[in-house]
């Protein structure tokens, strides 16, 4: 608990709203992917594209992690702009 009350005093104050955000945007996306897997296995049978939801959901995420990390790992955050970028698109392609 030390170390991470540490960890939060460090943090820049719009890097602390982006970890907040971390925590609600994963909290959300979290019930859509399970939803996107039992559309997949044709499980559950709903109007409403789990597969759509949670990808621009995760996007989101990454684009919040990227907030979070982007001033001490640098290389990290790159990865997960690409990967933010990545299912972004992939959702707008499924979307039209």
């Amino acid at each position: 608990m030390k170390k991470w009350k540490d960890q939060w005093k460090e943090l820049l104050p719009y890097e602390k709203y982006a970890s907040i955000a971390i925590q609600i945007v994963g909290t959300i996306v979290i019930p859509m992917l399970v939803g996107s897997i039992l559309q997949v296995l044709d499980i559950i049978h709903s109007p409403f594209d789990f597969k759509i939801a949670s990808q621009i959901g995760m996007s989101l995420f990454f684009v919040c992690y990227v907030v979070r990390c982007w001033r001490k790992q640098r290389g990290t955050a790159i990865m997960y702009v690409v990967l933010a970028v990545l299912l972004a698109v992939t959702a707008i392609l499924n979307y039209l």
